[in-house]
């Protein structure tokens, strides 16, 4: 079973933006809500 992290953002914020990139990059899935 995989397990889907949760990124709660705004869409300017680059810290997210930022975790958003290394989690692409690493194939991790996620939901950006």
């Amino acid at each position: 079973m995989t397990e889907r992290l949760t990124l709660v953002s705004h869409h300017l914020c680059p810290y997210v933006q930022r975790a958003a990139i290394a989690l692409a990059e690493k194939g991790v899935p996620f939901e950006r809500v």
